[in-house]
């Protein structure tokens, strides 16, 4: 966990415009920015990891260049993980 990346990397936010992790149902804005849903935990995650969960779901994964890492970006709180749902399959 790396809650304080988006603090230490201010341009974390850049990668989502390059097309890395961003879902169909985002809001886009009249500027042609996304409006990027509330990240409750950040995790520092591998680069198969991040190439992973961008083939096989809508996840948020991020890269900072700063510190040459994929992270995942968390949108849910106080729910335990055995009832968040995805678009990855067993």
């Amino acid at each position: 966990m790396c809650n304080k990346i988006a603090e230490v990397d201010e341009n974390l936010f850049d990668s989502i415009e390059n097309g890395m992790g961003k879902p169909d149902d985002w809001n886009e804005e009249e500027d042609g920015e996304y409006e990027v849903p509330e990240i409750y935990q950040y995790y520092i995650i591998s680069q198969g990891g991040a190439d992973y969960l961008k083939r096989v779901s809508k996840e948020i994964v991020l890269y900072s260049e700063l510190l040459d890492c994929y992270v995942w970006g968390i949108t849910h709180f106080g729910t335990s993980w055995d009832w968040v749902e995805t678009e990855i399959k067993n």
